[in-house]
């Protein structure tokens, strides 16, 4: 995976969406959206891809695409494509409702 800026959208398997934006540098993910802050990391092996995001509300106004959670865990796996990766996982918080997240590469990071 190339270490940058990605744009983010997001779905889950219950019809919530969203986007934001992350970073990617040496394995961490920092970033977020109009509600939530996003820290982790995504390993890499080949083409194939895992990670573990925490997700943590900043905006008491804002609903994630879980629901009115204040913070949560995500596990994804996943793969590099052309544009950047796609990924897919769930939460604890929420059994049985999926997530899928595509990223497109923008730009190097500073």
């Amino acid at each position: 995976m190339q270490e940058g800026i990605y744009h983010v959208n997001f779905s889950t398997s219950v019809g919530g969406e969203g986007w934001g934006i992350v970073v990617m540098k040496q394995g961490a993910v920092r970033g977020g959206d109009s509600g939530y802050l996003y820290i982790g990391n995504m390993t890499e092996q080949g083409d194939k891809l895992s990670g573990q995001l925490k997700i943590s509300r900043w905006n008491p106004e804002h609903v994630s695409v879980f629901g009115p959670l204040e913070k949560f865990d995500l596990h994804l796996v996943g793969e590099n494509t052309p544009s950047g990766f796609i990924v897919q996982g769930d939460t604890a918080s929420m059994p049985g409702v999926a997530i899928t997240i595509k990223g497109r590469y923008l730009t190097s990071s500073p």
